[in-house]
């Protein structure tokens, strides 16, 4: 098939970002004198955005509104001075990047996290890329699986949605694709178990096995 466009998704796609997210939430939660969890437990929980990682890490007798946007301010800025904590890039993620480009296949980046934060990353981790669009969580974009982000993507790299593969680790990364047209790819060693990824049409265990799909 022809592809112009790969869209990832960012934490537990393409970068492990599980541990930094465990290290801020806990000091947070440390603070408050509330009880800490454990890096599995942290893995379930994102995906979904700062606010929802927060609600899931409190005890539900504290889950009240003003009390989980407090935590939540308090975790975005924690998370601003530990972004980087234990931070890396999935074994074999350059190399797919490197093919992908040598094909002349666009790529970008679609993500929950924050949008500055998403884009420190990519500064810090992925600056030998060119990304038609960097789009993370900011005021005017809508979470996935709404797929304006998606859209607007495809729009920019004037892709169409058969054209654009859409790379992901969780159902939102899925039904952000099927809810945007574009072909849905899931992978097996980010952070979802295998059996909310069967609406993906290609089911990845290394990122190489991408080019199997476009060759």
């Amino acid at each position: 098939m022809t592809i112009k466009l790969v869209i990832f998704d960012m934490d537990g796609t393409i970068v492990s970002t599980a541990e930094s997210y465990m290290y801020s939430m806990n000091l947070v939660l440390k603070q408050e004198g509330l009880p800490e969890h454990d890096l599995n437990n942290y893995i379930k929980w994102m995906g979904g955005g700062f606010r929802n990682l927060t609600m899931k890490a409190l005890p539900e007798s504290k889950r009240r509104e003003e009390y989980i946007d407090k935590l939540t301010k308090k975790m975005d800025d924690t998370y601003g001075k530990y972004w980087d904590y234990h931070l890396r890039v999935y074994d074999g993620i350059y190399d797919l990047m490197d093919e992908l480009v040598k094909k002349g296949i666009l790529l970008a980046i679609n993500t929950n996290k924050m949008d500055d934060k998403a884009k420190k990353i990519v500064k810090k981790l992925f600056h030998q890329y060119h990304f038609v669009e960097v789009i993370g969580k900011k005021e005017g974009i809508p979470n996935k699986p709404n797929p304006f982000a998606a859209k607007k993507i495809m729009e920019k790299a004037k892709a169409t949605p058969k054209e654009t593969m859409y790379v992901g680790d969780s159902q939102y990364d899925i039904e952000t694709a099927i809810n945007a047209e574009a072909i849905p790819v899931a992978v097996k060693w980010g952070y979802r178990e295998e059996h909310v990824l069967q609406k993906a049409k290609y089911l990845l265990n290394h990122p190489i096995e991408l080019l199997e799909y476009i060759e």
